[in-house]
């Protein structure tokens, strides 16, 4: 039903690298590129998540870019990507419109969280990324100048901030304590793990 795949650029030691190695070896859920790990590369990180999809996942019908602080309904998402998802769009938890932001150089995109785009939404933007000046800002970059320069469209995906509640009652997606992600998500998706 789903995979999960962690990405991670260049460690700064080889005690790391050796425990990154380790990590896949065992698990083989390590997606490893050629960029230093840090917040101003975030864009970096994605782009190779983007080009390992495109490259290598032939049967995948979509990819659900998450941050690590969000938990996520596997049963409900399932059936949002079989009923809405389409080869031009992606899906965001949140969109940034005009009137929120009035400057000309951040387009409309994705505000963190997640997304959710087809394999084929993903090659239009990959097919246009060497024709872009590159931004810094993973969420604008990818979901915003990819975006708009391959004509797909973003579109807001419902119910996913809503205000916590309790654990079972919760939407879709939500935002986590990172102490609490493991906990939620065993015990909410046992049914279909």
């Amino acid at each position: 039903m789903y995979t999960l795949i962690f990405s991670v650029g260049l460690p700064y030691s080889a005690k790391q690298q050796e425990e990154l190695r380790n990590e896949s070896l065992l698990h083989g859920d390590v997606l490893q590129a050629n960029y230093f790990d840090s917040y101003r590369n975030l864009t970096y990180k994605q782009l190779a998540e983007l080009r390992y999809i495109a490259s290598s996942c032939y049967n995948v019908k979509a990819l659900l870019k998450l941050d690590d602080d969000v938990g996520w309904n596997v049963t409900k998402t399932a059936h949002f990507i079989n009923a809405n998802l389409t080869t031009n769009e992606i899906y965001c938890a949140r969109r940034i419109t005009e009137e929120e932001w009035s400057l000309p150089k951040y387009p409309t995109h994705c505000a963190g969280l997640m997304y959710i785009a087809s394999p084929a939404t993903i090659r239009r933007m990959l097919d246009v990324v060497h024709l872009q000046r590159f931004f810094w800002i993973d969420d604008v970059f990818i979901t915003g100048v990819l975006t708009d320069a391959s004509n797909v469209t973003v579109k807001r995906f419902g119910g996913v901030n809503e205000k916590r509640k309790k654990r079972r009652d919760r939407e879709t997606f939500f935002y986590l304590n990172k102490e609490d992600i493991m906990y939620w998500f065993l015990n909410y998706n046992q049914n279909v793990l």
